[in-house]
C-alpha cells in the first residue's frame, strides 16, 4: 500500500539523485552547517537560549549514521536505512515556526504528525520546536532505528521534556487510517516530506481525504515534493517532460504521473549510480488501462557487449572507460511508477478537495524560493471549511488561543479569553472533554 510503495520507489529515486549529485552525499553533513549559518532562522523555532549550531551538529550525527554504511562495499540498500535528503529549506522553516508559535500561544505542545519520518531528520526538529509528535513510518526496522535515534537526543533543547512523553512512533500505513481511529481530528500541524510523489492518483486522493480528517479545526499541512526538474540531469529526461506536457494539455489532476523504463550503470563497490538514462515512458492513460501495475526491477553484471546492447547513448570516451571497468560495475533496469508534482494542477486539486492554499512556491534543496520553476514544490494548506471565530469578540481569527481545559473554545487573544471566562466556565466544565483543570481567571 502507501508506504510499501516507498520501498520500490525510493530505491529507484535515490539512484536518480546520486546520478545528479554524487558529491552531495559526501558533503551532506557540512551543508547543514552552512544552512544554519546562512540565513536560516533557527532561533525562531528553537527554545530560547539554545545555540542554533545545535541544528547542524545533531544533523551531522544522524546523517553520518546514514552515510557511513552507504560508503562501505558491503553496504545495505539505502532504502533499508530510511534514507532522506535533509536540509532546512523554507517550507521546513515555516512548519517549525508554526509549531513554535502554537506552543507559545497555547502554553502546551501542539499535536504534530510526521508522515514518513524515516530516521527522524524532521522529527527531532518538530520536537525541538515544541511539538508533541506522532511519527509514522511503515518499515518496522526503521521504526526501531528511529526510536533509538530520538531516545539519544539532548533533553536541553527539548526543554527537558522526556522523549517518551512527547514522541510516539507508529509502524503504520497512513492510507489505512479510518473513522474511529485515534488519529482523527487530532493534529494542529501535519508534516509531509517527500511522500506525495510515491502515490498513484487514486492513492493521492485517498490520502488527501484522510489528511483533512486528521486535522483539527485551524490545523495546517506543510509538504514538499519533487517536480520534473529534479531529474534534469538524467539522460533522455525530455521523455518525462514531454509526457507531463501532454498530460497537462489533457487537464489531468496529476500530469506528472507516469512510469519510466530506466537503465543505470551502478558502481558495485558502493551502490552509487555512474550513469542513468530513460529508455521509454508509459503515460497516464496507458497506466490507467493497466490498473497502475508496477513491474519489478532487475540487475546483473554485464560484459562490454551487453553495454552496447542496453541502448545507452554514450560518448566514446565514457563508453571505453566503463568497459575497462566492467567487472566493477553492473547494469540495472527499472520500470517504475513516478508522480512528479506539477504546481498549478495540484493547487487546483487541493482547492477542489476543500483546502485553503496558504502558501505555494517552488524551491530547491538549498532553500531558495522561485516563482517559475524548481526541483521542489512546497505548500502550506489549511481547511477551507474552517470558520473559526473568537468566542468573545466573534471576529474571525487565524492565530488563536485555545482553552486548555476543554480544548474546544478558541480566542483571538489572551485578553479575549480572560474576558470570556465567566460566561465560558459553565459550558467548559460541562464538556465531555473537560480535563479537570480549571482556568485561574477571576470573575467580576
Amino acid at each position: 500500500m502507501f508506504f510499501q510503495k516507498f520501498l520500490l520507489f525510493s530505491k529507484f529515486f535515490l539512484k536518480f539523485w546520486i546520478v545528479l549529485l554524487p558529491s552531495f552525499l559526501v558533503c551532506l553533513t557540512t551543508k547543514n552547517y552552512a544552512a544554519t549559518k546562512n540565513g536560516y532562522e533557527a532561533t525562531q523555532w528553537l527554545a530560547s537560549g539554545i545555540d542554533p549550531e545545535i541544528v547542524g551538529k545533531v544533523e551531522k550525527k544522524i546523517d553520518s549514521e546514514i552515510l557511513e554504511p552507504l560508503l562501505r562495499r558491503d553496504s545495505p540498500s539505502p532504502v533499508g536505512l530510511g534514507f532522506s535528503f535533509p536540509g532546512l529549506n523554507e517550507i521546513r522553516q515555516l512548519c517549525l515556526k508554526e509549531v513554535r508559535q502554537l506552543y507559545g500561544n497555547h502554553g502546551e505542545r501542539p499535536r504534530v504528525a510526521d508522515l514518513g519520518a524515516g530516521l527522524g531528520n524532521m522529527t527531532w526538529k518538530l520536537l525541538a520546536a515544541g511539538g508533541r509528535v506522532d511519527a509514522f513510518e511503515i518499515q518496522e526496522f526503521v521504526v526501531q532505528k528511529l526510536k533509538t535515534q530520538m531516545g539519544g537526543l539532548n533533553l536541553r533543547f527539548l526543554e527537558n521534556s522526556p522523549v517518551e512523553e512527547i514522541l510516539n512512533v507508529f509502524s503504520k500505513d497512513v492510507l489505512t487510517i479510518q473513522e474511529g481511529d485515534p488519529f482523527i481530528s487530532q493534529y494542529d500541524v501535519i508534516w509531509l516530506g517527500q511522500l506525495l510523489h510515491l502515490l498513484n492518483p487514486d492513492d493521492f486522493q485517498k490520502l488527501t481525504g484522510i489528511l483533512i480528517k486528521m486535522l483539527k479545526p485551524g490545523g495546517k499541512i506543510f509538504w514538499e515534493s519533487d517536480t520534473i526538474f529534479a531529474v534534469m540531469g538524467v539522460e533522455n529526461h525530455w521523455m518525462l517532460q514531454d509526457a507531463q506536457k501532454r498530460a497537462i494539455e489533457k487537464s489531468k489532476d496529476f500530469p506528472g504521473f507516469m512510469a519510466a523504463n530506466m537503465a543505470a550503470i551502478v558502481d558495485s563497490s558502493n551502490g552509487f549510480v555512474q550513469f542513468a538514462s530513460v529508455i521509454s515512458v508509459l503515460e497516464q492513460d496507458q497506466l490507467e488501462e493497466q490498473g497502475y501495475q508496477m513491474n519489478a526491477s532487475g540487475s546483473g553484471y554485464f560484459s562490454p557487449e551487453s553495454l552496447d546492447a542496453a541502448g545507452f547513448v554514450l560518448d566514446q570516451s565514457f563508453s571505453v572507460s566503463m568497459k575497462s571497468r566492467s567487472s566493477l560495475v553492473r547494469l540495472e533496469r527499472y520500470h517504475q511508477l513516478l508522480n512528479f508534482i506539477e504546481k498549478n494542477a495540484v493547487e487546483r486539486f487541493f482547492k477542489n478537495f476543500g483546502f485553503t492554499l496558504l502558501d505555494s512556491f517552488y524551491s530547491d534543496d538549498r532553500g531558495h524560493r522561485f516563482n517559475e520553476s524548481g526541483s521542489l514544490v512546497c505548500m502550506k494548506l489549511g481547511r477551507a471549511s474552517d470558520e473559526i471565530f473568537c468566542h468573545s469578540c466573534k471576529k474571525r481569527v487565524q492565530s488563536m488561543h485555545r482553552c486548555s481545559s476543554c480544548k474546544k473554545t478558541y480566542y483571538c487573544t489572551f485578553k479575549c479569553q480572560k474576558k470570556d471566562w465567566c460566561r465560558h466556565k459553565k459550558e467548559c466544565h460541562a464538556s465531555s472533554d473537560f480535563n479537570g483543570k480549571s482556568q485561574t481567571f477571576s470573575c467580576g
